[in-house]
């Protein structure tokens, strides 16, 4: 598991220990983007163990509430005293963590909608304009509008030169098309779905169709192979 994996594991551990026999409604809110990173680390580790079958996306998708709240109510909510002992807490959890450990979506995930404009009887979120004062302190946007080439730069080519740079390692085509076989970031050639990839890594391009891949696929690869355990496991894979 990741650090940042460990560190959301370690948080909802101590939250379990603190609130066990307790009513916790109150201090929900501080919580749930760890509560959610926590589900979402939880599926994407079962599948990375144990293959694509065992992941409960398509069973556990959604989450339901039988009421429906008004924006007004959702700020009243918002305005509750959390008490003394959890805001405690939450400085405890996060006190030994670096800024840019606290920022990961392994860790706590966080949602940020931003729009030009929305008229309030057709919200069901409060949103943040980019250009006002809390927008500009948003240091992560889980997802916004970018060209595909801003985003996922290297060509299949280029990846590899990359990885020589970068380690100094023989790394060619058929190492690369063993590792994104392996970790499973894109269909095979001739896929019926060629789009059905890892975002965080791969892109399918309907223009030119090919893939294009993003600074974290190198950066992925890169860790990957001076890891030798992590690198033996790539040259041994048949895609």
């Amino acid at each position: 598991l990741s650090k940042n994996v460990k560190n959301n594991l370690e948080s909802i551990i101590a939250i379990r220990h603190e609130v066990e026999h307790k009513l916790f409604s109150r201090a929900d809110p501080i919580f749930f983007s760890k509560f959610q990173a926590n589900a979402l680390n939880f599926d994407k580790t079962i599948r990375e163990l144990f293959g694509e079958k065992l992941s409960l996306n398509s069973e556990l998708s959604l989450a339901l509430q039988f009421s429906k709240l008004q924006l007004d109510q959702i700020k009243v909510l918002q305005e509750y005293d959390v008490p003394p002992s959890i805001q405690a807490l939450d400085a405890q959890l996060n006190s030994n963590l670096t800024e840019e450990e606290k920022e990961s979506i392994e860790y706590q995930f966080k949602v940020i909608y931003s729009l030009e404009s929305s008229s309030k009887s057709k919200n069901h979120f409060q949103f943040i304009q980019p250009g006002s004062v809390e927008g500009k302190q948003i240091h992560n946007i889980l997802t916004k509008l970018k060209f595909a080439d801003d985003h996922y730069p290297y060509r299949t080519k280029d990846v590899y030169s990359e990885i020589i740079n970068k380690t100094g390692e023989k790394f060619n085509q058929h190492h690369h098309r063993q590792a994104w076989s392996l970790y499973q970031i894109r269909p095979k050639g001739g896929a019926k779905n060629p789009e059905n990839t890892n975002k965080e890594f791969c892109v399918y391009n309907k223009v030119w169709k090919g893939y294009s891949y993003s600074q974290s696929w190198v950066d992925y690869l890169v860790e990957c192979i001076k890891d030798k355990e992590k690198y033996k496991d790539i040259l041994a894979h048949k895609p």
